[in-house]
């Protein structure tokens, strides 16, 4: 089983939103779903309050307001990085 924060990431950069709308986890998709991103939301369905607790704890962007991930750089250190801002740099 593959860990929340890596799934989330996953989707992120498939180009799928994750967001908390009024206590629920929202998944927001820019396209099309192809069965590898269908099967991608089910299993973060089978994390939803795990997701849910990640996403109330992340801070907001600060260029598009989305929740960011908390991610490691190459040499270990932790920086939270927001993979909707990412997708179009």
């Amino acid at each position: 089983m593959p860990d929340v924060r890596t799934l989330i990431g996953t989707a992120q950069t498939r180009g799928l939103i994750l967001f908390l709308e009024e206590g629920r986890v929202k998944v927001q998709a820019p396209h099309n779903l192809d069965a590898e991103a269908q099967a991608l939301i089910q299993e973060l369905r089978e994390h939803r309050e795990e997701i849910k607790s990640l996403l109330s704890d992340a801070p907001p962007c600060w260029n598009c307001n989305q929740p960011m991930t908390k991610t490691t750089d190459i040499y270990g250190s932790p920086w939270w990085a927001c993979w909707s801002c990412a997708k179009w740099a």
